[in-house]
């Protein structure tokens, strides 16, 4: 029904981890992770992705690298995630599964405004390359990277969408997500403004490489007015 109303993205699944010490946090208290169980969230969420990818949609893994044990609502203000440490125990393992098995092409992933102590030192994930290698290096994910909303509580009370559309594309991030029409064409504007000089060349040509494949566009044949 989705597919049939012309979507072909979906953001989706939540793969949060559930702590296990009681308290739902946010995620847990909208009823959106799986279960406190890793391998029981890998489980579920390569079902969501078989479901919206045997349709024709790409799936996005969110939100990375775990926003189960987060202090507080990214819509609200920044959060804190346990450390990496026990990140890489716990809310990794679905990424990692999925992404493992996941339809080449046919899956992106979010990364969240979450501060993970002993990787992104004290900036959200979504603006932080030290996140963003652990996506690309580690995890070897290779394909298209979304930010979560820039216009959320965690960025706004920071910093303007504009700026940190900037931070999030130099980081590593191929599409930024924001909401209000004039915050999105100030982006446009200062992503533009921060090639090369804040953006480098090259990491702006592996966003725009990144974006076409997900459109199923080979950049060979496009014309110079596309």
């Amino acid at each position: 029904m989705v597919r049939a109303l012309g979507f072909d993205v979906a953001f989706a699944p939540v793969v949060d981890v559930l702590p296990s010490n009681g308290r739902p946090g946010p995620i847990g208290a909208d009823h959106r992770a799986f279960s406190t169980d890793p391998e029981v969230v890998a489980q579920y969420g390569a079902a969501y992705v078989d479901a919206w990818t045997s349709v024709g949609m790409i799936a996005v893994l969110k939100h990375f690298p775990g926003h189960g044990g987060a202090t507080t609502d990214t819509h609200r203000s920044l959060a804190v995630v346990p450390p990496l440490a026990t990140l890489e125990h716990r809310d990794l393992i679905p990424f990692r599964t999925i992404l493992q098995h996941a339809p080449r092409g046919r899956v992106a992933v979010m990364v969240g405004h979450l501060v993970v102590p002993g990787l992104t030192d004290g900036a959200p994930a979504s603006v932080s390359p030290a996140a963003l290698a652990l996506l690309r290096d580690t995890l070897g994910f290779g394909g298209p990277v979304f930010s979560d909303a820039l216009d959320m509580g965690a960025i706004v009370h920071r910093e303007l969408p504009s700026e940190a559309a900037v931070r999030s594309i130099g980081a590593g991030v191929d599409i930024v997500l924001i909401a209000g029409f004039r915050s999105a064409s100030a982006a446009v504007q200062a992503i533009a403004s921060a090639v090369p000089q804040r953006i480098s060349g090259q990491r702006f040509d592996e966003a725009v490489d990144h974006v076409l494949a997900l459109k199923g566009r080979d950049p060979c044949s496009l014309a110079a007015t596309d």
